[in-house]
């Protein structure tokens, strides 16, 4: 089974590779959503728990989506500097300057085309899980 993985785990700082289109990564989102329930968090990347692909899930004030190969297509109206926590970093707390409004797309878990138009805490969310998948982390 999937869990979470933390500071020095080796996905956490590799770039991830892009899913094959139509490979079956129905039951990792699934177990990614569990553990953003089980931690009352925002997301997760796939590299947190030890799988470096393409494959992100947010659950944020409602709006819930899994995205597979993610990426942000327009990044506009300006930007901000908050606060940010991380599952795989528990300790720290980081300020991270982000995108107020970013337009992004990618497949959900049955391969059909999502775009999103995001603002605020869930577009920072976005953002937060694709540099995971990058390689870069709040630490």
């Amino acid at each position: 089974m999937y869990d979470l993985v933390y500071f020095d785990h080796p996905s956490l700082t590799t770039t991830s590779k892009e899913v094959e289109f139509g490979e079956d990564v129905a039951d990792l989102i699934e177990r990614m959503f569990m553990i953003v329930q089980e931690h009352d968090a925002l997301g997760l990347a796939a590299n947190q728990v030890g799988i470096a692909t393409r494959v992100i899930v947010c659950n944020v004030r409602g709006q819930r989506f899994e995205l597979i190969n993610p990426e942000i297509i327009k990044a506009n109206f300006g930007r901000s500097k908050l606060k940010e926590g991380c599952l795989s970093f528990p300790e720290i707390i980081a300020k991270k300057v982000r995108w107020n409004r970013i337009v992004v797309r990618g497949f959900d878990k049955n391969w059909n085309k999502r775009e999103f138009r995001l603002k605020g805490l869930a577009a920072r969310c976005v953002q937060h899980e694709i540099d995971h998948l990058n390689g870069i982390n709040i630490a």
